[in-house]
C-alpha cells in the first residue's frame, strides 16, 4: 500500500500478515512481537511457539521476543492496524 492508502501492483494493502498473506481481521489478530515492534498474525505466531515454546525469532529481523505462558495472546494487539481495517470497511 502506498502513503495514500492504495494497493500495489500485486493488491497488497499493507493490512496483511506477511507470513501467511491473510489480511488482518477479527479473526487474523495482528500481535506485536515486543522484541522488535513488528507485526505477524497471532496464527502463524502460535505455529511459531511450537518449536520453542515460550519465545521466537522475528521472521523479518531475527531478534528474539519472548512470549508470557507461551501465549500469542499475552502479545499486545496492533490497535492501528486493526483502526485502519476498520476505517476501510466504513
Amino acid at each position: 500500500m502506498d502513503r495514500n492508502g492504495h494497493e500495489d501492483e500485486n493488491g497488497a494493502t499493507g493490512l496483511e500478515c506477511n507470513v501467511c498473506m491473510l489480511e488482518y481481521s477479527d479473526t487474523v489478530i495482528p500481535r506485536i512481537l515486543i522484541g522488535c515492534g513488528h507485526t505477524v498474525c497471532q496464527t502463524c505466531i502460535q505455529k511459531m511457539l511450537e518449536e520453542l515454546k515460550t519465545s521466537l525469532m522475528c521472521p523479518f529481523c531475527r531478534k528474539e521476543s519472548t512470549v508470557a505462558d507461551g501465549r500469542p495472546s499475552n502479545l499486545p494487539k496492533n490497535y492501528a492496524i486493526l483502526q485502519m481495517i476498520q476505517n476501510k470497511n466504513t
